[in-house]
């Protein structure tokens, strides 16, 4: 086996690797071309021992810091479709906190109201015969009448003081359902200034992504021209380019992860 084949054989994986980081990574800064393949192949066989091993070190290195990024890219949407969906779930339980147990409650108050209602319509009744028979000069009549409301004045007076038990104990229930919910939202309210943080990294990240465009342009330029030195240069600083980016995507998972945590504690909370 000569020298070139060898060489050829060694750089084979490594492009093999690029092919497939190619086409699986959404949105990827660069794309290895058939031709710039060739090209850095000749490049490197061109180059000089001390070269040829550095050169196939960068462009290893690049390669991997590409799979980082396509690896930081899934890792991302994954935290961050499990926190919408998470969010989403969040949300919907808080304004079900308590909500059996209201309405529990408001069946009661209602049942109540229903049970007592001939009550209170039979008192009424009896209160308004009394003053008709008072006006047409009924004194007996009207004196009767008068016992029998007298004699429901207790069970009217129980039957009102058992309803506002029940209306106050909904009251009180409703309240202490407001304060969880509000103590709920105010721990979710913790996630928008994350969210501005992601954005933030997300706009930065955006900006190397352009760089190492750029600089890839460069490359392709330095290896169309067979030069070693210019290669290399380009390749050193498309790897200082890219780890920026697989950077960016490190702070974007723990902010995510942050998210995570509120949304386990607002979780928490609803379940307490």
């Amino acid at each position: 086996m000569n020298k070139k084949t060898g060489l050829t054989m060694f750089l084979l994986p490594l492009f093999l690797a690029a092919s497939v980081l190619t086409a699986g990574t959404a949105g990827a800064a660069v794309s290895v071309s058939a031709t710039t393949k060739k090209a850095l192949d000749k490049t490197i066989a061109s180059a000089d021992t001390e070269m040829k091993n550095k050169l196939t070190k960068q462009f290893g290195h690049f390669l991997n810091l590409q799979e980082q990024e396509r690896a930081g890219d899934a890792r991302n949407k994954t935290i961050h479709y499990k926190n919408e969906d998470t969010e989403i779930a969040v949300r919907k339980l808080m304004y079900q906190i308590d909500s059996g147990k209201i309405k529990n409650l408001e069946q009661a108050v209602k049942q109540a109201r229903d049970r007592h209602q001939p009550l209170f319509d039979m008192y009424k009744s009896l209160n308004q015969q009394i003053s008709v028979a008072k006006s047409l000069g009924g004194k007996e009549l009207a004196s009767a009448l008068n016992a029998q409301a007298k004699a429901l004045k207790v069970p009217v007076q129980l039957a009102r003081q058992d309803i506002k038990a029940k209306t106050t104990l909904l009251s009180t229930a409703k309240k202490e359902r407001s304060a969880k919910i509000k103590r709920v939202r105010n721990i979710l309210a913790d996630i928008k200034p994350i969210d501005v943080k992601i954005k933030a990294e997300r706009s930065t990240e955006s900006i190397y992504k352009k760089n190492v465009s750029t600089e890839w342009s460069y490359f392709t330029q330095s290896v169309k021209k067979n030069d070693p030195k210019a290669t290399s240069s380009s390749l050193t600083s498309l790897i200082a380019k890219s780890n920026q980016i697989v950077e960016q995507k490190r702070k974007i998972y723990e902010h995510e992860k942050k998210i995570s945590d509120i949304l386990a504690k607002a979780k928490m909370q609803i379940g307490s």
